[in-house]
């Protein structure tokens, strides 16, 4: 398996959801890794490697009103979301951290998300 990193660029995999509320298909989602950790799983007692995706800005542009009223309203930050690494797969970047940054900024504003 690969060894990803912190700033690399990831797509999830075909049948990946949501993982707070578990109604959102997220399949084709790209971003970038911002955080790598272990954890137990509950249900079988292994240690899971999970990582911490925040979305480009390509994938924040495509955002459904239903999926960003739906994460605001539960108190869920939009920009990012944990998952197991087994889920993801390596891609190259679409855009540039700055380009994120700015269309996280223009989407805070708009739904009034602070």
């Amino acid at each position: 398996m690969k060894k990803f990193e912190i700033g690399d660029s990831v797509q999830l995999k075909k049948g990946v959801i949501e993982p707070y509320q578990r109604i959102f298909d997220l399949s084709g989602w790209q971003g970038r890794i911002i955080k790598t950790f272990n954890e137990e799983c509950m249900e079988c007692g292994h240690k899971q490697r999970y990582i911490i995706v925040e979305y480009d800005s390509i994938t924040l542009r495509q955002m459904t009103d239903e999926y960003i009223l739906s994460m605001i309203n539960e108190g869920i930050d939009i920009a990012n979301s944990e998952h197991l690494i087994k889920d993801v797969v390596p891609v190259s970047p679409r855009d540039t951290e700055k380009e994120t940054l700015e269309v996280r900024m223009e989407l805070y504003k708009k739904y009034d998300w602070d």
